[in-house]
């Protein structure tokens, strides 16, 4: 049991370690090639990461994100996120998400303890905008200022619904259903 979980804990903290700067380099790339998206400046004004945690987020200066905000931080853009879900009153994100369908399948709703761990993070190492005086707490992400379409199209990885039959073999057909309601929503509002 214990191997088990040491399993766990190691694939959680590569993912929760990968997915962030893997997503949030996705979205240099949409933001930086967007056809038809022009550059725009927010009046947000992330010309360098604060203190605190967001000084320790270090895929900023090693992305060299913070060198691209003052001819734009993502505003007027819009990025699908397919995942697990995106809680839109995370502080980070408040004001950013756009709620799109569920294609998962699972009955899970946000709030609960399977729903949108994963795809909140992925967000916010997107959008993520910091919150509180100044925006100086919390996490900022690559395009603080663009917004996040969430789309539900897969589960946490340690949802025991993984395990259910009908759910797993829904779930690619979900991601394709994703996939197209992205594009096309993200494309509808360029």
């Amino acid at each position: 049991a214990s191997e088990e979980i040491s399993d766990q804990v190691s694939h959680r903290s590569f993912r929760s370690t990968l997915v962030p700067v893997v997503s949030g380099l996705i979205a240099v790339v949409a933001i930086s090639w967007l056809p038809g998206a022009a550059p725009a400046h927010a009046a947000a004004g992330y010309d360098a990461a604060g203190q605190g945690v967001q000084a320790q987020e270090w895929w900023l200066g090693g992305l060299h994100v913070t060198q691209t905000w003052p001819s734009t931080e993502g505003a007027g853009i819009t990025v699908a996120v397919l995942g697990t879900g995106v809680d839109p009153s995370h502080p980070d994100l408040a004001g950013s998400v756009i709620t799109g369908p569920d294609f998962s399948g699972s009955g899970r709703t946000r709030g609960g303890a399977f729903w949108g761990i994963n795809g909140t993070e992925v967000a916010g190492a997107i959008a993520g905008h910091g919150h509180g005086t100044g925006r100086a707490d919390g996490l900022l992400g690559v395009a603080p200022a663009a917004k996040v379409l969430s789309i539900r199209v897969s589960l946490e990885f340690n949802d025991p619904l993984n395990s259910s039959p009908a759910i797993a073999r829904r779930l690619p057909g979900a991601i394709a259903s994703g996939i197209e309601i992205g594009r096309a929503s993200c494309r509808e509002r360029v």
